[in-house]
């Protein structure tokens, strides 16, 4: 018995899409150096899981030694825009390094609402 061209494109169009939507959505929570990703819920902030909710408000927390200063050079352009509501920074407390901020740093993050830098 013959398959039929369309019935194996439709096949293969749903492979496709169910790879692609499982790599985007593991993708989208890869969190950059130094970070981790929080789940905002009513009860506070939970660690992420792969089986969150895709429209879940998230928080990204980052512990570094310094921003954008001669020792590394922070990109928060990486950062997942949608959906992100909360960004924590921590600098390291132990160095004395000047940290710098460009204007627009956060432009990209237009669900942000809450944002805290210490230590920097």
């Amino acid at each position: 018995m013959r398959s039929s061209p369309v019935v194996f494109a439709v096949l293969l169009g749903a492979v496709f899409g169910v790879l692609t939507a499982s790599l985007s959505k593991a993708l989208r929570y890869q969190a950059p150096d130094e970070c981790k990703w929080l789940a905002v819920t009513s009860d506070g902030e939970k660690e992420v899981t792969s089986s969150q909710d895709p429209d879940q408000e998230v928080a990204l927390v980052c512990h570094l030694r310094t921003i954008n200063s001669e020792l590394e050079n922070t990109n928060f352009s990486v950062i997942q825009p949608q959906y992100t509501v909360r960004l924590r920074i921590e600098c390291a407390d132990m160095f004395y390094f000047q940290s710098s901020i460009t204007p627009g740093s956060f432009h990209t993050l237009s669900d942000l609402k809450d944002l805290c830098i210490e230590y920097c």
